[in-house]
């Protein structure tokens, strides 16, 4: 008899929290802790309504991704963040509205801020 087990991946999504990592969701606001977070494919803002307060941490690429996401949400404040060496440092994607980013730096980005209509 012969029998086959399939595995089935399931993909969760971790949410980031204070101490955050690479590719997680904030789905909640977020204080993270100071530091320097190495993050090669960044992280992803799901949820309307959120603040996300970087404490002046860095968020550092590998030169391409984005460096913070966010799609489909509207009421999101991005503050103290420092976003380097993505592709992209913010994407703003499509039916997004009311975005702040507010004493945050982004640099040695490709594009600083990408807002897709």
């Amino acid at each position: 008899m012969l029998l086959l087990f399939f595995i089935c991946p399931f993909v969760y999504a971790v949410e980031c929290g204070s101490s955050p990592t690479n590719n997680c969701d904030i789905s909640t606001s977020t204080t993270f802790d100071y530091g320097e977070y190495s993050f090669p494919d960044g992280i992803r803002i799901n949820t309307s309504g959120v603040i996300l307060d970087c404490n002046n941490a860095k968020l550092i690429g590998s030169g391409g991704s984005t460096g913070i996401q966010l799609s489909s949400v509207s009421n999101i404040e991005i503050r103290n963040c420092q976003i380097q060496d993505y592709s992209t440092g913010i994407d703003i994607g499509h039916i997004t509205s009311n975005i702040m980013v507010k004493e945050s730096s982004i640099n040695n980005n490709d594009y600083g801020i990408n807002i897709k209509a």
